[in-house]
């Protein structure tokens, strides 16, 4: 996890893998952003392959309301496994996930969650699709087996596996952009500001500037947050969509995970 404050008070969190110690390291660079004032926040999952289930479960309960459904497991038997907001933490304020291709499997519980309960809009291209659980087991010879036991399911009980997710904002980028954007922000697309006109037609706050929680429909989700436009919201949308390859950065560990 890296992170810093962007103009505006726009906090900004790029997250590369979900490991052990990845919560741990998302929720201090939310507290220190808070402790510099943040009022908006971008995090950004291009590029981030995925990994375990709890971490991904525990980050996104940064945001979800405690006992809230995160993402559900269900097995070939129609076994089912829930897993729920684990924190009374809340991140109250407009967020941006940023996607691209390469995000995919616990990248994309953690967007579709936020997306299910319209706590973050979303800025980029398409989600690659994995939405199988898997498991290793290591053998005496050196060697592992790994095979699927079951899919996960999002809170309104979409199971994107080789659908992905579509951006609220689509922003793509050629090869060349990208190379260019991993060596300038200025050059990244997805990060600019200028074409604020993109940016409110994705309504983050109220008319009045207020937030707003309403009743979602009968799908297992029970709140949803309204955002429509506010002086940080247009600056935190057109900030953030950019495809940047980062070498496809991937830590594999022999415990139940979500594998890319």
């Amino acid at each position: 996890v890296s992170y810093e404050m962007k103009d505006g008070k726009i906090g900004y969190i790029e997250v590369t893998q979900f490991i052990d110690n990845t919560a741990d390291q998302f929720s201090k660079a939310i507290d220190d952003l808070k402790g510099q004032g943040m009022t908006s926040l971008i995090v950004d999952t291009r590029d981030n392959g995925g990994g375990l289930v709890d971490t991904c479960v525990d980050m996104c309960s940064e945001f979800v309301p405690e006992g809230d459904l995160v993402v559900y497991i269900q097995d070939k038997n129609g076994g089912r496994t829930d897993y729920k907001s684990n924190s009374s933490r809340s991140v109250d304020m407009p967020i941006v996930i940023l996607i691209n291709e390469n995000t995919a499997s616990a990248s994309e519980i953690m967007t579709g969650c936020l997306r299910d309960y319209g706590l973050a809009k979303t800025v980029g291209t398409k989600t690659f699709g994995k939405g199988i659980v898997q498991n290793i087991f290591p053998l005496s010879v050196g060697t592992a087996v790994k095979f699927t036991v079951a899919k996960y399911y999002l809170p309104k009980g979409d199971c994107i596996h080789e659908q992905g997710i579509e951006p609220d904002l689509k922003v793509e980028m050629t090869d060349e952009e990208k190379k260019a954007a991993l060596d300038s922000e200025a050059k990244d697309k997805q990060m600019q500001t200028k074409n604020r006109s993109s940016a409110q037609s994705l309504s983050f706050l109220n008319q009045d500037g207020k937030k707003q929680w309403t009743k979602s429909s009968p799908s297992g989700v029970t709140k949803r947050r309204k955002w429509s436009v506010s002086s940080h919201a247009d600056g935190l949308v057109s900030t953030h969509q950019t495809d940047w390859t980062r070498n496809g950065r991937l830590k594999k560990s022999f415990s139940r995970r979500i594998l890319p």
